[in-house]
Order: structure tokens, then C-alpha cells, then sequence
């Protein structure tokens, strides 16, 4: 039995979790990021596509003072 598809699915719910807040640095959240991105990737067969990492670093972002979010809610 293979421990990677348990590693995996293990890192894509700490991506999902991942928040840029008020309590958070850009740069943190960022680094956290890349750095469950990386892991994920290294693993054969288990990394995602572009746009679903997009996605899941774009829905992370919930600081309100974001300049980030504020441009999606013009965009609306």
C-alpha cells in the first residue's frame, strides 16, 4: 500500500485552508503556498492543474484591505 495518494489528499486540504487574513502576512501566506505546492507536485501523478491552484490561492485571500480582493469586488 501506497502512502501517496493519503499524502496527497492531506495536502490539498491544508491548501484549501490556507488563509491570507488580517492576522496573516502576504508573504507567509504566500510561501505557505508554494511550499504545499511544491510537496504536492512532488509526489507522482498527484500535483493539480494551473487553474485549480489558481483557484485555491485566489479563494484563500480573505483580507478585506486586500488589494486582490478589492479588484475581484470591482469586477463583480
Amino acid at each position: 500500500m501506497t502512502l501517496q495518494p493519503t499524502l496527497a489528499t492531506k495536502l490539498r486540504k491544508e491548501l484549501a485552508a490556507l488563509r491570507l487574513h488580517l492576522g496573516t502576512t502576504a508573504n507567509d501566506y504566500i510561501n505557505a503556498f508554494q511550499c504545499k505546492c511544491t510537496a504536492l507536485e512532488r509526489i507522482s501523478k498527484q500535483g493539480m492543474n494551473k487553474e485549480v491552484y489558481c483557484d485555491m490561492f485566489v479563494n484563500g485571500i480573505t483580507d478585506p484591505n486586500s488589494s486582490l480582493v478589492q479588484f475581484h469586488t470591482k469586477m463583480d
